[in-house]
């Protein structure tokens, strides 16, 4: 008795466009961060601050374009993409909402913010929800790019032939 399995529908994105995707996304929400940091901040910074804050400013970039760029567009193609709902610039803005909520579980208590920054209030909230919405808009830049069409496949089981 042969027949066919029934069709098994995929989603695929284009790792090439996740890549191009993460560039541009994250070229986005940095230069948006940069320009809403200083309107919400409520004293200008220190100078000493900087001086010695600048030292760690390239490789810092450095490491936010490598995973804004590579790491993290390669992990939404290959593993979390298909498991995520809607069309393609929807699945990316959920993903750019996963990737804030871990920042904020993550790299805030780290720098002293607390999960949420709840540890502080007034800047480092309104810097939170400009992370928040530059997360969104770089997941939703990621998956538009990235693409990713629903292939179906079906999987044909061979059956003995029979000798006559």
């Amino acid at each position: 008795m042969g027949g066919m399995a029934p069709r098994h529908r995929s989603i695929r994105p284009s790792p090439r466009g996740a890549i191009l995707g993460g560039f541009l996304g994250t070229a986005v929400m940095t230069v948006l961060l940069y320009m809403l940091a200083p309107l919400v901040m409520s004293e200008p910074p220190d100078i000493a601050m900087m001086a010695d804050q600048a030292s760690y400013w390239l490789p810092a970039m450095l490491l936010h374009f490598i995973n804004g760029t590579l790491t993290l567009p390669l992990i939404y193609a290959y593993f979390v993409a298909r498991v995520l709902p809607g069309r393609p610039w929807q699945r990316g803005a959920v993903w750019g909402l996963i990737l804030w909520a871990l920042a904020e579980l993550l790299v805030m208590p780290l720098m002293g913010a607390g999960p949420f920054s709840a540890a502080s209030a007034g800047v480092i909230t309104v810097t939170a929800s400009v992370l928040l919405v530059g997360h969104v808009v770089y997941g939703a830049i990621l998956g538009w790019l990235a693409g990713g069409t629903r292939e179906s496949s079906r999987r044909v089981r061979e059956t003995p032939r029979l000798a006559a």
